[in-house]
């Protein structure tokens, strides 16, 4: 049971690692747009939701690191199109 534990962290945090996310030590920077509900929206309160936010909040938490949201914007040059 705890391999099994530990495969679905590793896999998680693979995918976490994979998108816009830097480590730093015992943190992990998670970068995000906000504008894409209902993965990642901003409330009127500044205050980022939704699935990638709870996820990384989550990988974060199993692992026992710190998380600090980069909030950016993806150029239109890099967007498909």
């Amino acid at each position: 049971m705890k391999l099994r534990r530990l495969i679905h962290v590793f896999i998680a945090g693979t995918l976490l690692l994979a998108g816009s996310t830097v480590y730093a030590g015992d943190a992990l920077r998670v970068g995000v747009e906000g504008a894409y509900p209902p993965f990642s929206w901003k409330e009127s309160d500044g205050t980022l939701k939704g699935f990638d936010i709870d996820f990384a909040h989550e990988v974060c938490k199993r692992l026992g690191f710190q998380h600090y949201w980069l909030r950016s914007s993806i150029p239109s040059s890099h967007r498909c199109q």
